[in-house]
């Protein structure tokens, strides 16, 4: 997150400063939102490729190797 605060800080600095406080929280709630959604993109895509593999038996291979 400090990395977007800095991004945020940056480009406010190159705009007027009667657009800064408007830019800063749709930038914000941009890359708020666009996160979430990444999050819950990969949660999906992570979810359907564990029940792809776990029919052939290789996520209760991954894990049994694990814990040895």
């Amino acid at each position: 997150m400090n990395l977007i605060k800095r991004y945020i800080q940056a480009v406010k600095i190159e705009l007027p400063s009667s657009q800064r406080e408007d830019t800063r929280r749709e930038l914000q709630s941009t890359i708020r939102e666009e996160l979430e959604a990444l999050h819950e993109y990969a949660e999906a895509v992570w979810t359907r490729m564990l029940s792809n593999l776990e029919p052939r038996g290789f996520v209760r291979n991954i894990f049994c190797r694990s814990k040895e």
